[in-house]
């Protein structure tokens, strides 16, 4: 994301990722990002306030609220109702087929993507397979974007101020500072204390069962989530294989509640204002 509001991108490109209207195996350097205008001729996308990369799609948020993407669709990923690949941005719709609007955070997963309204609800779209959708069910993909259900799917997932996509399971971070998470779980990273994956959100909690709480920032890799408190300590539940939870010992020493980050002295890593995984 550039300062004028334009986008660059570089790297692969097989599915038409960078959105410049070409599926060239990789570029080395920066092309300028397109969208498909209303005549659906490819023109420099401007006006861009965030950008979201996954596997094989990419995703670009503007400053109207509405959001487009590029790239795989395979799995519907790109939310323009079609699986059709797009080599330059399209935009994302409702299921009814108007744009989808008042978007303020987006996130993108392996296979699937999250949008975060400005309402603190959530729609999803793309690959379903572990749940990671949080629709109440689990398996295939959806084309069209879904609202993410709250707890025990009886209701629309609220209050929400920032969300995270890894590679099949997905966070929300609500206002009062808890965390929830759907989705793939076999190696314990939606921090339930179980390794069962689910379709809809539960609740990240720590070894004593309580929930984690006073998190201020949220972020999931491939088979991990970090969680940022508010008192600067981190937190880290799901796969250990390479010691990527940071708790001091590695292999097989997967977590399916949230642990705390601690520094090689074996005291807790503090004084953090930032996370990725």
């Amino acid at each position: 994301m550039c300062r004028d509001g334009t986008a660059r991108a570089c790297g692969i490109n097989e599915d038409g990722q960078l959105s410049y209207n070409s599926t060239d195996s990789y570029r080395f350097s920066p092309v300028q990002v397109l969208y498909q205008d209303g005549s659906g001729a490819p023109a420099t996308l401007r006006d861009v306030v965030a950008v979201a990369a996954g596997y094989g799609h990419s995703l670009f948020l503007r400053a109207d609220g509405t959001v487009w993407a590029a790239g795989d669709n395979e799995y519907g990923q790109l939310g323009d109702t079609t699986t059709t690949d797009r080599r330059v941005a399209v935009q994302v719709r409702k299921p009814d087929g108007t744009p989808l609007t008042g978007i303020r955070s987006i996130a993108a997963g392996y296979y699937h993507s999250l949008f975060l309204s400005t309402d603190g609800t959530v729609w999803a779209v793309g690959e379903n397979h572990f749940g990671q959708l949080g629709i109440g069910t689990s398996g295939g993909y959806r084309k069209e974007c879904v609202k993410v259900k709250g707890p025990g799917g009886t209701d629309t997932l609220r209050n929400i101020i920032a969300i995270s996509a890894g590679g099949e399971h997905s966070l929300f971070l609500t206002q009062e500072g808890t965390v929830w998470a759907v989705g793939s779980n076999s190696y314990g990273e939606l921090g339930d204390g179980t390794f069962r994956s689910k379709a809809t959100p539960v609740q990240v909690i720590r070894s004593d069962s309580s929930p984690l709480d006073n998190v201020v920032s949220i972020s999931a890799g491939d088979d991990h989530s970090l969680f940022l408190r508010r008192d600067g300590t981190v937190w880290a539940t799901g796969r250990n294989y390479y010691g990527q939870l940071g708790i001091g010992v590695m292999g097989l020493a997967d977590r399916n509640v949230a642990v705390q980050v601690m520094k090689a002295d074996s005291t807790p890593l503090t004084d953090v204002v930032a996370i990725a995984a």
